[in-house]
């Protein structure tokens, strides 16, 4: 009994001979199985399944198509070599479990008209064929969504095909060389694909539509590499093998493969033929740039030279009719009947839809304007009108100059007349200025339209008022705190703030009568503080000799003085102290009472 590889996951599947349909048990995928009567016959099934597995599809294909020499009923055989054309691989959704079909090889024509596919049903019947149908359905469902992708995105001119990253994670020096040469383009210009920064910003998964929309924009591709073994890698040989099928197609396209530090024979042998550029040369890129624009320039120079043969043809044939209905369309303008001229226009544009008179009668209509000149009088400018974008887009050079000098003319009224009213603004805040804070009010007013008259020399004149009204402001303060001081502190702080204006009408005058006013504050000060030094000393001695005569008095006195109020109750040498008040009770004198 053979052991076929699973085509969704690889593992291996116990096959009978008769059996043709059935489910993986290794992951659970419902599949068509091949007839195989022999091991030789599920060895090369096995073989083309491991290519496609490893993205390598035109081996696998070239497996398949000997299968399908040897037997071209197998519809199995059919089946895969449909698989590789489109590049279909099966990846499990980490949600669901589920193995899906993704496209490397996206087309323009349909899964479902590939030749094999249609094989594939033919040759097939009962439940093999109706899985050939589903599983044909969902590829067609992945195809329509990378196409229907693909066509938002912009043309590129250029796709670079190199290999981004060694087996070992590290960015290869393919990569490197890549970038330099995707800068230099794209400095001149030039619409570059080069993966690892146009796909920075897309999930693996999703590659296929972008990849798929450069190659069949791009006109030019640049293959770098640094080894043969770089050149046939799986992706990069399936981005330029495909570019190589699209160039049979369309001759304007150019593949240009450049190589470094490697024999250009060991590029595959399909690149070959062309011209090819070392990488290591002197010049290198100024030659690729060079070649690149060559191709991409005479490109654009043929579609030029389409595109203006179509325009005199149709002008030819518009012309003849045109004129009358334009004469119309301008004498309904003149009469302001803006419904009926933009009606003629109409007519116009249905024979030649690029007519720049057409769309300024449309124009003109819009805004009510009778006369050409008097476009220039609107009160705004119109050049956001995408009539007015047309009619530039397809007029001479004389209609654009005019549309142009219109628009001009009125921004620099419009502009002239803002810049006025802020003049005027100016100078009404200046006239009612009176204060540092509404000076520099007034000057700002005027440093938002520098150059406009005299709003420099008017701004500048504010400033200076708004310093003299500060310095005077601080001058007041500082007299402030002189007047009515008698104290250190204020003649002080007049000092200070004086000295925040020096140069100042008379502030440096002010700071000597201040320094002077505190010098006798401080003079008085002193004078006062001796003066009570003195009548203390004074009061003190007065009080000591009165006091010793008090003493020798109260020695003659008898007993009686006892009476007094005694200050202690101990005898000192037989005598008591006692206290007793002056006649004017201003102090206490010390009498010594005899023994009792």
């Amino acid at each position: 009994m053979a052991i076929l590889k699973c085509k969704m996951c690889g593992g291996d599947i116990e096959l009978s001979a008769d059996k043709t349909f059935g489910t993986c048990e290794s992951c659970g995928c419902t599949m068509t199985f091949p007839k195989v009567d022999d091991d030789q016959r599920a060895n090369r099934f096995n073989r083309g399944n491991q290519f496609r597995r490893a993205g390598e599809f035109d081996k696998a294909l070239a497996v398949y198509e000997q299968i399908v020499q040897e037997d071209e009923n197998d519809a199995e055989a059919h089946w895969c070599c449909a698989l590789c054309r489109f590049g279909i691989e099966y990846v499990e959704d980490p949600n669901t479990f589920e193995y899906l079909p993704t496209c490397h090889r996206a087309s323009f024509d349909s899964f479902l008209e590939d030749v094999d596919y249609l094989a594939a049903l033919e040759h097939s019947d009962g439940v093999t064929r109706r899985q050939y149908q589903k599983d044909a359905a969902k590829i067609a469902e992945v195809q329509r969504g990378i196409l229907a992708t693909s066509q938002n995105e912009e043309p590129f001119d250029v796709f670079i095909c190199y290999k981004e990253s060694e087996n070992d994670g590290t960015r290869t020096r393919d990569s490197l060389m890549a970038q330099e040469i995707y800068y230099q383009l794209t400095e001149q210009g030039r619409r570059v694909f080069f993966s690892r920064i146009t796909l920075e910003d897309k999930a693996g998964t999703e590659y296929e539509p972008y990849i798929f929309a450069a190659l069949n924009s791009a006109k030019v591709m640049i293959l770098v590499t640094t080894s043969a073994e770089h050149a046939n890698a799986v992706w990069v040989k399936n981005e330029w093998s495909r570019f190589l099928s699209l160039m049979r197609k369309d001759r304007s396209k150019l593949l240009l493969p450049c190589y470094r530090d490697m024999d250009p024979y060991d590029l595959p042998e399909a690149l070959s033929v062309l011209q090819s550029y070392d990488m290591g040369k002197i010049g290198f890129i100024q030659d690729l740039t060079r070649g690149v624009n060559k191709v991409l320039n005479a490109s654009k120079a043929k579609e030029t030279l389409k595109e203006t043969v179509k325009e005199t043809v149709v002008a030819q044939q518009a012309n003849t009719n045109v004129a009358p209905l334009l004469d119309r369309a301008f004498l309904a303008l003149e009469d302001g009947e803006w419904e009926k001229a933009d009606a003629f226009c109409e007519q116009v544009l249905n024979l030649d839809a690029r007519n720049a008179e057409a769309y300024l009668g449309k124009l003109m209509a819009e805004l009510k304007v009778k006369k050409r000149d008097a476009l220039k009088d609107q009160p705004e400018p119109f050049d956001n009108r995408n009539n007015y974008k047309k009619a530039l887009r397809f007029g001479d050079e004389k209609l654009k100059q005019k549309l142009s000098d219109d628009i001009a003319f009125i921004n620099a009224r419009n502009e002239e007349a803002r810049k006025t009213g802020i003049y005027n603004d100016g100078v009404k805040a200046m006239n009612a200025a009176s204060t540092e804070y509404t000076y520099k009010k007034a000057a700002a007013i005027f440093q938002k339209i520098p150059g406009f008259r005299d709003a420099d020399v008017l701004a500048e004149r504010c400033l200076e008022q708004a310093e003299i009204c500060r310095k005077d402001a601080i001058y007041q303060s500082a007299r402030s705190q002189m007047t009515g001081r008698s104290i250190v502190s204020g003649y002080e702080s007049a000092i200070k703030t004086f000295r925040m204006i020096p140069g100042w009408k008379d502030a440096e005058d002010q700071i000597l009568v201040c320094q002077r006013k505190i010098e006798e504050i401080k003079a008085q000060e002193e004078a006062d503080r001796m003066e009570r030094e003195r009548k203390k000393e004074e009061a003190r001695i007065a009080r000591e000799k009165a006091a010793k005569k008090r003493k020798k008095d109260c020695r003659d006195r008898n007993a009686d003085c006892c009476r007094l109020h005694c200050v202690c109750d101990r005898a000192d040498n037989g005598y008591h102290y006692a206290e007793e008040k002056t006649e004017d009770e201003s102090s206490y004198g010390i009498h010594e009472c005899r023994r009792l």
